[in-house]
């Protein structure tokens, strides 16, 4: 679908003469929207990747850190660890590190 989507792209960039940076960018903003909501897809049974994300989402919730939305940009959901899966930071100023930082790890 990756390929379809820069293609479908590339057309819109040969075609279009842009007045400005922000012309480019706005075009770019709605052809993204128009292809994500409108556009069905084969691959996903002739439905919009939105409305398969959006399927998938209710049908596998687990798998998900917030719910599908309609927002431009890239996702700013934060995964939260267990203490115990977070990563170990060791810190030459902390004064009782946590095991595994030192002499010898």
């Amino acid at each position: 679908m990756v390929e379809r989507f820069n293609g479908r792209i590339r057309d819109v960039l040969n075609t279009t003469r842009f007045r400005s940076g922000e012309h480019l960018n706005d075009t770019l903003q709605r052809y993204a929207a128009l292809y994500n909501h409108y556009i069905p897809q084969r691959n996903l049974r002739h439905i919009s990747p939105m409305r398969a994300l959006i399927n998938w989402h209710a049908s596998h919730p687990q798998l998900f850190v917030a719910d599908p939305n309609n927002l431009p940009g890239p996702d700013t959901a934060r995964v939260h660890l267990h203490e115990e899966e977070r990563p170990l930071r060791c810190s030459t100023t902390d004064p009782s590190p946590p095991a595994g930082c030192g002499e010898g790890s």
